[in-house]
């Protein structure tokens, strides 16, 4: 299990990376860095409670593979999960740490030519900390700004938050630029069309960067939180989720 980390430091002043032990046992495990594109990997991997890296990439995985990924904790390193064909993250609701980056990206089908589409991502709501960077983009059923803090309003992020939502949804084709995502954490806009290079734009047109990102003391003043909040009630048990403490 994970302690609460703030400003990188768990219970007891200890880190919260991942511990040179914790890291040999996983490979010893063969649970190092691991990378998932089907319902075989699964197999292999559903009893990982730590490992290395995580890449989740595939739009042959089924609801059902990934929700025998309950075991998981601990990523002591990155965490990249793209091109899914899955509505939902259920079966990582039990991961609480991940000791590099977070990157959630193209789950959509503009980008798999497949539905459905990655529409909730609360399974991810007791991810305590992110050690590096969270970056969430190009993934269009992320439509509120609530679809983003029901997985990440109680996490700690050590880097830069680039995480996107599209009011708008994902679909170009209802006028030119109609695809038009909002940064959670600076309000900036930009036009996902254009970035795509659809509606007659060549590839990497238009205004797409959208600033470096916020440190996380900014991301939690521009939401109204209290940048030194406290902790709230990890006791959660899947799949109810308490209200969070006002």
């Amino acid at each position: 299990m994970c302690n609460r980390c703030q400003e990188g430091k768990a219970a007891g002043g200890q880190s919260c990376t991942c511990t040179q032990n914790e890291l040999i046992e996983a490979q010893n495990k063969n649970c190092g860095s691991i990378v998932i594109q089907s319902s075989a990997d699964v197999t292999a991997y559903k009893n990982c409670e730590t490992v290395g890296d995580l890449t989740i990439q595939s739009w042959d995985l089924v609801a059902d593979d990934l929700a025998q990924m309950t075991n998981l904790t601990k990523i002591c390193g990155s965490l990249y999960i793209a091109k899914l064909k899955l509505q939902t993250l259920e079966g990582l609701d039990n991961l609480c740490m991940v000791g590099g980056s977070v990157t959630i990206q193209e789950n959509h089908e503009t980008h798999t030519t497949m539905t459905p589409n990655l529409a909730d991502i609360s399974a991810l709501g007791n991810l305590h900390t992110i050690g590096g960077s969270l970056t969430v983009q190009n993934n269009y059923e992320l439509t509120t700004k609530e679809h983003l803090m029901a997985a990440f309003e109680w996490t700690d992020v050590g880097g830069e938050i680039n995480a996107m939502y599209y009011p708008n949804g994902g679909d170009c084709g209802r006028s030119c630029g109609g695809i038009t995502g909002r940064n959670l954490a600076t309000e900036t806009e930009r036009n996902e069309c254009l970035f795509l290079g659809e509606c007659g734009v060549p590839f990497g047109g238009g205004d797409w960067f959208f600033g470096g990102g916020d440190s996380p003391f900014d991301f939690r003043r521009r939401l109204g939180l209290d940048p030194a909040r406290t902790s709230p009630p990890w006791s959660r048990t899947i799949p109810s989720s308490p209200t969070p403490p006002p």
